[in-house]
C-alpha cells in the first residue's frame, strides 16, 4: 500500500492498525494486556468503546483489564455492561471469569467462587474457570469444592505445578498473583 492509500484510510503507521476501527482496537488491547501493558490496554479499550459504545467485546475486555489491575468495582461495572449489551454472547465465560478474578483479588472469595462456578457452567472446557473456583474455595475453607476445582484444572492442564509458566496471568499487583497461587496450593496444587 502506498503512502497516499495508507493516509487516506487513516492507518496508524506505528502499528498498522486503523485508529478509527473499534474492531481493530480490542484485539490490540488484549495483546497489550497480556504483555503486561495495563495502561496501554485500558486506553485502547476505552478508544474502542468511544468508537463503538455498543461493543460488548471491548467493554468486557476493559473489565478484564480492570480485574487484572485489581480494580474490582470498575471490573464489575464494565462486565455488567458487556453482559447487558450481549446477554447470549459466547464470551460470557470470559466475563464471568473476569468478575471471578476481580473478586478473588479483592478478597471477596464467596463472590469469586460463585462467578467462577457460573463461568464453568458457561464453558467447562475453559481451564481458568476451574482454577479460580479452586483458589476461591480453598480460601473459604471449602476443601471439597477446592479439590474438585483443582481436579478440573489439572484435567485440562495436565502436570500443572505452582511454578508452571502456564499459570502466568497479567496481574498488575504481585499480591494478586500470590493470592491465586496460594489458593491453588491450599487446594493441593504441588509446588513442583
Amino acid at each position: 500500500m502506498d503512502g497516499f492509500a495508507r493516509r487516506s484510510h487513516g492507518a496508524d503507521e506505528r502499528n498498522g492498525s486503523d485508529e478509527q476501527d473499534a474492531a481493530a482496537q480490542t484485539p490490540l488491547g488484549i495483546h497489550e494486556l497480556f504483555s503486561f501493558q495495563h495502561d496501554n490496554a485500558i486506553r485502547r479499550f476505552l478508544r474502542a468503546i468511544h468508537l463503538d459504545p455498543n461493543s460488548a467485546y471491548a467493554r468486557g475486555y476493559l473489565g478484564t483489564a480492570y480485574a487484572f489491575g485489581g480494580e474490582c468495582d470498575l471490573d464489575i461495572q464494565n462486565m455488567q455492561e458487556a453482559m447487558r449489551l450481549s446477554p447470549r454472547d459466547f464470551l460470557m465465560v470470559v466475563w464471568f471469569l473476569g468478575n471471578a478474578w476481580a473478586y478473588l483479588s479483592a478478597g471477596k472469595f464467596e463472590q469469586a467462587a460463585d462467578c467462577a462456578k457460573r463461568a464453568i457452567d458457561c464453558n467447562p472446557a475453559f481451564p481458568d474457570t476451574h482454577g479460580v473456583f479452586a483458589a476461591a474455595s480453598a480460601h473459604l475453607g471449602h476443601m471439597a469444592d477446592a479439590r474438585a476445582g483443582l481436579d478440573g484444572y489439572m484435567r485440562l492442564m495436565p502436570g500443572l505445578t505452582a511454578g508452571d509458566e502456564r499459570l502466568i496471568r497479567p496481574f498488575r499487583r504481585p499480591d494478586d498473583r500470590e493470592c491465586f497461587l496460594d489458593g491453588l496450593r491450599k487446594a493441593g496444587l504441588p509446588e513442583k
